[in-house]
């Protein structure tokens, strides 16, 4: 239990901090890039690959064409097919990932929009994007013991920018949502009547 209040508390902590540096010109900024694009292509390795993949399967459902490829040399390729109205969001803790930044770069010359998660300060990929929108930065990359805090943070920004994205058509999106899970999940059920409405 003594565990398990303070991974509580981490998470808690890692909300805080990232709601702290959140800013909502920034997040204006990424919002209308968001609205206005014909497609996202998400770019990361590592720990950012299960966050960007929920948050494709989340925004897919609200109609929004996002791909995400594993392979981060692939990724790079990619960034050469990428159409000229899409959107890249760029997830790096550390903002020096090699593919990563070869990706930026071309991103910049092709004149492809690009939000950047990243770390709060000075990084390499920060210098290629419109838009950053900051992590918390309570790891050291080389003494953690896992990424429990920038995996939350990155957590948070995914699920802040689907939430804002949802509530821009929210009653159409809302619908759409209800009337998908009633079609696709009409065979699953649980006795537990909490969850079963």
């Amino acid at each position: 239990m003594k565990i398990a209040n303070k991974i509580g508390t981490l998470q808690k902590e890692t909300i805080d901090d990232t709601l702290t540096l959140l800013d909502h010109d920034s997040l204006q900024q990424a919002l209308t890039l968001i609205k206005n694009c014909s497609a996202i292509y998400l770019f990361g390795t590592s720990m950012s690959y299960i966050a960007a993949q929920e948050f494709s399967y989340a925004m897919k459902r609200l109609g929004m064409p996002v791909e995400f490829c594993l392979d981060p040399i692939e990724q790079v390729f990619q960034t050469h097919t990428l159409p000229s109205d899409a959107l890249a969001i760029i997830i790096s803790y550390t903002g020096e990932t090699a593919p990563i930044v070869n990706a930026c770069q071309i991103l910049q010359k092709r004149k492809i929009a690009t939000i950047t998660i990243t770390s709060i300060g000075d990084n390499t990929i920060n210098k290629y994007s419109d838009v950053s929108l900051y992590l918390c930065t309570r790891e050291n990359v080389h003494s953690k013991i896992s990424s429990f805090s920038s995996r939350q943070s990155i957590h948070t920004i995914l699920d802040i920018l689907y939430s804002c994205y949802f509530a821009f058509n929210y009653q159409n999106n809302y619908q759409k949502t209800i009337t998908m899970n009633k079609t696709i999940e009409l065979k699953r059920y649980s006795s537990n009547t909490k969850i079963n409405q």
